[in-house]
């Protein structure tokens, strides 16, 4: 990889209480790169995001990110650095309408260097759906719908990079070819993405490079 690393991680550990879960995991991501973790279903590719998010109980190794370390970093200081994370499960609120799921995702005018890509209007356009159905209650979304909704939550937020964890779950065929052309999009509007996929046709669509995991381990 000739570009400096966006996101490097150097020998990566992380548990869940006493049993560990991410054993020795080194990968950079470059500027501009969309790059998968593959493997098959408990291989460690969601426990490894959420390591490099901060989301771990416990966790060593050295991360950085930008240029600076974020190997003690909580969730929040990774996120106003630009390091976005769009959960497994999506977890957007269902109590709020999809605009209201928006606004949350707004990234105080902290990093003033940091172009201002995403906007209402932007995420909208990546996600038309999304305008249409803006004042409906984000409990009566379809999966798919949700997925989206999720994604353009985070994108409010101006990452450099996003953690994206198994898109293409659950959705219908139809939905996962918008979000594999959403990703490259996003490429297209320098925006890093790292993601945990078992679809491997689906990384084929969209990704530059992968890792491979098993047990944990990349291999």
């Amino acid at each position: 990889m000739s570009a400096k690393p966006l996101l490097s991680c150097q020998h990566l550990n992380a548990w869940y209480g006493a049993a560990q879960v991410v054993f020795d995991i080194s990968l950079q991501i470059a500027p501009g790169e969309v790059v998968a973790l593959t493997g098959s279903n408990g291989a460690g590719k969601s426990s490894t995001l959420k390591a490099l998010m901060g989301l771990m109980p416990k966790r060593s190794g050295l991360m950085t990110f930008a240029g600076l370390d974020i190997s003690n970093a909580q969730p929040y200081q990774a996120a106003q650095l630009g390091l976005g994370y769009v959960p497994e499960d999506r977890r957007i609120f269902t109590d709020l309408t999809v605009l209201e799921n928006l606004q949350v995702g707004m990234q105080a005018q902290r990093q003033k260097d940091r172009a201002k890509t995403w906007t209402l209007d932007t995420v909208f356009s990546l996600f038309p759906a999304l305008r249409e159905m803006q004042h409906r209650a984000s409990a009566h979304m379809s999966g798919g719908e949700q997925q989206m909704l999720s994604i353009a939550r985070t994108l409010m937020g101006n990452p450099k990079l996003l953690l994206l964890d198994e898109p293409s779950e659950g959705v219908a065929p139809v939905v996962a070819e918008l979000l594999a052309q959403a990703i490259l999009t996003m490429k297209a509007q320098g925006v890093s993405v790292l993601l945990s996929e078992q679809n491997l046709a689906f990384t084929r669509l969209v990704c530059d490079r992968t890792y491979t995991l098993a047990k944990g381990q990349l291999v």
